[in-house]
């Protein structure tokens, strides 16, 4: 059975929250963070240099994430580092955040500064995911994978 990368772009467009895991040395973390879709295969998030995601990205840029309702969707890829989140080079980005989500960038998480924060995208290399039913989209009939 083959994934719609149409329906995993469409639930990352509706989705606000994925779950994104990282490690490094013996330490491994989940939390969510709120993702953006630039392509099919390509998504986006942003958070603090600050942060212990940030640190662990740094050391392992392999991560993986879950979005979608019951986990709909589960992705592995590479991070790359984009830069500011103020960066002249990413205003079209920011916008496109903006746009997502309202407020984006006015309030630093507590404990960090906003001017920290940088944006960060993910190139999948690996997707997996239920497949349902087109006349019951209720009900998942297989699963299937698609690598990059």
């Amino acid at each position: 059975m083959e994934l719609d990368l149409k329906d995993f772009a469409e639930t990352v467009k509706a989705e606000e929250v994925m779950y994104l895991a990282t490690a490094a040395g013996d330490r491994v973390s989940v939390r969510p963070v709120s993702p953006l879709l630039l392509d099919e295969k390509t998504v986006c998030f942003y958070t603090s240099k600050d942060a212990l995601k940030y640190a662990q990205m740094k050391e392992n840029p392999h991560v993986g994430f879950v979005v979608g309702a019951v986990g709909r969707y589960q992705g592995e890829g590479t991070v790359r580092f984009l830069g500011s989140v103020f960066a002249e080079e990413n205003a079209a980005l920011a916008n496109a955040y903006k746009a997502k989500y309202q407020g984006a960038f006015e309030e630093a998480a507590p404990g960090e500064v906003m001017e920290s924060n940088e944006f960060l995208v993910i190139d999948l290399g690996l997707l997996r995911g239920w497949i349902f039913d087109k006349e019951n989209p209720e009900v998942p009939i297989g699963q299937g994978e698609i690598a990059f």
